[in-house]
């Protein structure tokens, strides 16, 4: 199901179109940390001859590395089950380094020392990359936004030590998702987000395009890391 929910999101491709507006060289190498089911990992093959999905859920990695199998991705994509506070590679292993939607778990599941791990976490970053290359990070600003209005101060906290604490520079863009008819859109929202948020802050702001499908608005943070080392 989080796939089917993920499939219909960014259908305006502003995603890709961020990555290569931050970093516009081809790539030898990626890595995609936290991987889930590949979204990220999948945009990299377009500009990398070698790409590494990371991610520590077994179920999520298995359905990337079965998609790669369709897509005609699995000669070079690799795909390992692997906590993105250990990774095994080597220094400047790699020309680029994505993730999205997930060292915000990491900030939760381990608050209040989530400095500290993220910290660790930046540093073991970095030195996986090379020099000149880049450090992108993805997290929500809030589904079912026209404009940024998270509101869970867990997450406004890492995001203001992304930029004071590490020198992320940030910017934002709308990752909207697209449904075919509306029992689609409550099915798939419902599903991850819960009835009541559906309910309160989605259906309000739901409306149709010029096809009459149903467009759920939806903000996305871009943090960007230059590695200069």
């Amino acid at each position: 199901m989080y796939d089917n929910l993920v499939c219909h999101e960014d259908y305006n491709n502003n995603i890709e179109k961020k990555i290569f507006s931050i970093s516009k060289k081809s790539f030898v190498s990626a890595i995609d940390i936290g991987a889930g089911t590949g979204r990220l990992a999948s945009i990299l093959s377009k500009s990398s001859l070698k790409i590494v999905a990371a991610d520590l859920s077994f179920s999520m990695i298995s359905t990337f590395r079965n998609k790669t199998k369709t897509d005609n991705l699995e000669k070079k994509t690799y795909c390992i089950n692997a906590d993105s506070l250990f990774l095994p590679f080597k220094q400047k292993s790699f020309d680029i380094a994505v993730s999205g939607w997930s060292i915000c778990h990491i900030v939760k599941w381990n608050w209040p020392e989530w400095e500290k791990l993220l910290y660790s976490l930046f540093n073991s970053i970095c030195k996986l990359i090379t020099s000149e290359s880049n450090f992108i990070i993805f997290e929500t600003l809030g589904t079912g936004y026209f404009e940024p209005g998270l509101k869970d101060e867990k997450l406004l906290k890492y995001y203001e030590f992304l930029q004071k604490n590490l020198g992320f520079t940030h910017s934002w863009i709308r990752t909207d998702y697209r449904f075919k008819n509306y029992e689609e859109c409550r099915n798939c929202m419902c599903f991850f987000f819960g009835n009541n948020y559906f309910d309160e802050q989605i259906f309000p702001n739901i409306f149709k395009d010029e096809n009459n499908a149903f467009i759920v608005p939806e903000c996305t943070g871009v943090w960007n890391f230059s590695n200069n080392q």
